[in-house]
């Protein structure tokens, strides 16, 4: 489900709850999401990508088949090396939430879809300048989507919601992410490494 919060005030007492709210919807889609199996992920938005041509979206469409297509990047991430009587195991895990805005819409499905697909949860954050994914909330929940993977944030003030969001702005923070147009190092900033340490047999 298309988890829609829109914000028609400043960023007062209210709008901070809102905010929470927003994140708590994202932090409980990420559990779902993030422990989906890679396939599963990719088949929700291969079925978003036929509900998109199906409606006319045929570029946004193509964006989205053509990216899933890289998903052998994230499933052939684990690495191995030895040291000292241990095999050391490198696997990466999704991120957590990630925050996004943009002003063109074909590069925000692109990095919505390199976000998905890798297993993160996602907030936009948009204003009457920047794309909204709100026009999309029905074909989201068709190609059953789960609820709190996708939320949408609104508010004529972006400055204050990418200061309460993302603590900086948004350009800098998505520099972290997407400064690189490459899909492998794309993978690697949206992730977290994790090892798994166990005793050479």
């Amino acid at each position: 489900m298309f988890n829609k919060i829109y914000i028609q005030f400043s960023l007062t007492y209210y709008c901070s709850k809102d905010v929470n709210k927003c994140i708590n919807s994202a932090e409980k889609g990420f559990k779902i999401w993030s422990t989906k199996p890679i396939t599963f992920r990719v088949q929700i938005l291969s079925k978003f990508a036929s509900i998109l041509r199906c409606n006319g979206k045929s570029i946004l469409a193509d964006i989205i088949s053509t990216d899933i297509k890289f998903s052998y990047i994230y499933q052939n991430s684990l690495s191995c090396s030895q040291s000292g009587g241990l095999e050391i195991t490198t696997i990466r895990n999704p991120k957590g939430i990630i925050i996004l805005k943009a002003e063109n819409e074909t590069v925000l499905f692109r990095q919505l879809t390199q976000i998905l697909t890798i297993g993160n949860s996602v907030i936009v954050i948009c204003n009457t300048n920047s794309c909204s994914l709100a026009p999309y909330c029905n074909m989201f929940s068709a190609s059953a989507m789960p609820s709190g993977v996708i939320n949408l944030l609104s508010n004529e003030d972006l400055n204050k919601l990418e200061l309460a969001l993302c603590g900086m702005s948004y350009e800098s923070y998505a520099e972290q992410f997407f400064s690189e147009n490459n899909m492998e190092k794309i993978y690697i900033n949206l992730t977290i490494p994790k090892q798994i340490i166990l005793p050479l047999k």
